[in-house]
């Protein structure tokens, strides 16, 4: 095939991966929650194609980072010392319209944030109003949001600029990747995986610590199995506390968690960090 063949090629795949990405106005037609589902799922792996930040994770790294979305003050009060006592730190999504809120669980103040800040912890952004991005049609109302978060945190008076992003619900389009990625040095979604070799930094993979879904008795298997493969393994979690909802855990579990892989030896690091590690 011709050089400008390809290219024709390529410009025609990549215009209709572009359009079949807008699929979310197909759930407007398709009310069936399971047809919905689908759509979503489509929508993710198309939105993978475009606004990409390869770089690459060596195989010969094992690193570790814990990170928080939302922030629930129990992930403050309880996992934060918890990481303070082994010397790690983490990385704290916040959006900041939860900032002394009261949701189905007490979020997080400006002491919280003040605290976590001194213990050496990073603070990232969670775009401000935690809303749905399969929802927003309008690329202005996204970068305001973000940009709203952005300045919101930074009359805190707080040290840090919020460099790294979670994508709420997990939930990426064209425009939320566009507006993130010229923005954040990174976004960390919710496919459940490890980051090794040619990895999206846009499309952080993760592994949740819900300790009602995964045993700590997975946890054991999937940190051998990270042994021996390598690579950055990126845990997210919400509330920590013994009531634990179904996007949280217990105290003891995240214990546990952090202590398996201190006793690995692995490498605990923020997002920031690694990003500032490995992107050249």
């Amino acid at each position: 095939m011709s050089f400008q063949k390809k290219n024709f090629s390529y410009f025609w795949l990549s215009t209709l991966c572009i359009w079949l990405l807008d699929i979310s106005i197909l759930c407007a037609v398709f009310t069936e929650p399971s047809m919905q589902k689908y759509i979503r799922t489509a929508q993710r792996k198309l939105t993978d194609l475009t606004h990409t930040n390869f770089h690459t994770v060596p195989a010969d790294r094992k690193i570790v980072t814990f990170t928080f979305d939302d922030v629930p003050a129990s992930a403050f009060e309880q996992a934060a010392p918890i990481l303070d006592q082994h010397g790690i730190q983490g990385t704290f999504y916040i959006a900041m319209t939860f900032m002394e809120g009261h949701g189905p669980e007490t979020m997080y103040n400006l002491d919280h944030l003040k605290a976590i800040d001194a213990k050496g912890h990073e603070i990232a952004s969670h775009t401000y109003d935690h809303f749905h991005f399969y929802q927003a049609k309008d690329a202005a109302y996204i970068a305001q949001d973000l940009d709203k978060n952005t300045a919101e945190f930074a009359r805190l008076g707080i040290d840090q600029q919020l460099l790294n992003f979670s994508y709420p619900f997990g939930e990426q389009t064209t425009l939320a990747k566009k507006n993130t990625h010229i923005r954040f040095q990174s976004s960390r979604g919710i496919d459940r995986g490890i980051n090794q070799g040619k990895t999206d930094f846009n499309n952080l993979k993760a592994i949740q610590l819900y300790e009602g879904k995964y045993p700590i008795s997975s946890m054991e298997a999937l940190l051998d199995e990270f042994d021996k493969e390598g690579g950055w393994l990126i845990f997210y979690t919400h509330d920590v506390e013994e009531n634990y909802s179904k996007y949280g855990c217990s105290p003891s579990y995240f214990e546990q968690a952090v202590k398996l892989c201190v006793d690995r030896s692995f490498e605990m690091k923020t997002v920031a960090e690694v990003v500032k590690e490995l992107v050249k």
